[in-house]
């Protein structure tokens, strides 16, 4: 299952088609502001941009941090936000063909793991976490 031709079109619809990749989207570390910088004067664009981003997340599961904190700037975002945007997307680049490998498996075995922390972001304190849920060998989310 792949995304491939949804990827070329989002990278269309921004305008970044050619440039530079990155390998990583954004660091755990990063301190994203709420406020500071220009307002984004376009911010149907940011929204749509960032709602195909976590469509993306099915196939491309390192995105899920980094898509989370954009989002968390869907009503009011800035200049700023909308350049980690870009980052992410310039890090969807390379990762085009990605996709999740479905095999034949008659075992309905569900099998679930999870890693959670509280300490990553200093600035809310929020829980940050993530899982994987398998049915048989197949990765499902």
């Amino acid at each position: 299952m792949t995304q491939g031709k949804y990827v070329q079109d989002l990278l269309c619809k921004v305008g970044i088609i050619g440039f530079k990749s990155s390998h990583t989207p954004l660091l755990s570390t990063l301190n994203i502001r709420a406020t500071g910088a220009a307002v984004f004067d376009d911010s149907h664009l940011y929204q749509s941009v960032v709602g195909s981003l976590q469509y993306l997340t099915t196939t491309r599961l390192k995105l899920l941090y980094s898509v989370n904190k954009v989002v968390q700037f869907m009503q009011n975002p800035l200049e700023d936000h909308w350049k980690l945007v870009k980052k992410i997307l310039r890090c969807v680049c390379d990762t085009a063909t990605y996709g999740l490998k479905l095999s034949k498996d008659n075992s309905m075995l569900l099998s679930a793991y999870c890693n959670s922390d509280w300490r990553v972001d200093p600035s809310d304190r929020k829980l940050i976490g993530s899982f994987f849920e398998y049915l048989g060998k197949n990765l499902t989310s």
